[in-house]
């Protein structure tokens, strides 16, 4: 559905923004809900820590949350706001896969180890190598995130990453 929006080839920059906000916000008018998205601010509202207090999240070496069915495949566009609580909403106790993941493989395919527990994410060491070579198999998605043994259904294609990739950089 985003391919084929008018963002998706308009040309403007944060197409996938635009689109979620024009989307979600359509959503939101619908249900008489109010929609907040983590690309606007300041005041940037906190969805990772909003996430890790409803359970089944853990923060990863990469930044990213990993989330213990869809790994660090899940996104966050959005959050829902109600007049009305949803009192009978339960929340899982349960750990995110970090916690628990023995092998950590997120921390050794890196091709410029710009993951570590030390020094978490090296955002300038990924770009530069990204940079140097369109054809590199990180385009295809981060290995790092590709390693994760957790919801390894959900990955996203290599099309799609390539476009995260391209917004990444700036593209």
């Amino acid at each position: 559905a985003f391919r084929a929006s008018p963002e998706f080839s308009d040309a403007a920059p944060d197409p996938l923004d635009r689109y979620s906000k024009r989307v979600l916000n359509g959503l939101a008018r619908i249900f008489a809900l109010e929609a907040l998205f983590p690309f606007e601010g300041p005041p940037y509202h906190p969805f990772q820590q909003w996430a890790l207090e409803c359970g089944g999240f853990s923060q990863s070496p990469l930044g990213v949350l990993a989330h213990r069915d869809y790994g660090p495949w899940a996104g966050f566009r959005a959050v829902f706001l109600s007049a009305n609580p949803f009192a009978d909403a339960a929340l899982s106790p349960e750990p995110g896969p970090c916690e628990t993941c023995k092998d950590k493989p997120c921390l050794t395919v890196c091709p410029v180890d710009a993951i570590s527990l030390e020094d978490g994410y090296r955002v300038a060491d990924c770009r530069g190598h990204l940079a140097e070579d369109k054809t590199r198999d990180c385009w295809s998605g981060c290995l790092a995130r590709r390693a994760c043994p957790f919801g390894q259904e959900h990955r996203q294609s290599a099309e799609t990453s390539g476009f995260h990739m391209e917004s990444f950089l700036g593209l």
